[in-house]
């Protein structure tokens, strides 16, 4: 059934309510029983530290750190040592 296509009264008598008091205690226990609180399930929630780590599994940013690595030994070994912000801005 798409419950939002139907008559109101159709959805009423499908769902086996009523429109002015709703369900009975004992129907509400019975339904509950048989399908579980109405709760959205939960995922694990991930630490800061996993959260920073998993930045590195992209290939743009190992890309972005190899540079950097390669541009910080470039700078070390050339001659002008001001070429070091180059691999700090990498």
């Amino acid at each position: 059934m798409i419950w939002h296509a139907e008559k109101l009264k159709s959805v009423i008598d499908e769902l086996g309510t009523d429109m002015s008091s709703g369900l009975s205690e004992q129907e509400a226990q019975k339904r509950l029983e048989q399908n579980g609180e109405n709760r959205l399930k939960t995922k694990e929630q991930k630490s800061l530290l996993q959260r920073f780590f998993e930045q590195f599994k992209d290939v743009m940013v190992i890309i972005l750190l190899i540079a950097a690595v390669i541009s910080f030994i470039v700078a070390i070994t050339g001659e002008e040592k001001t070429e070091l912000l180059e691999p700090v801005i990498i």
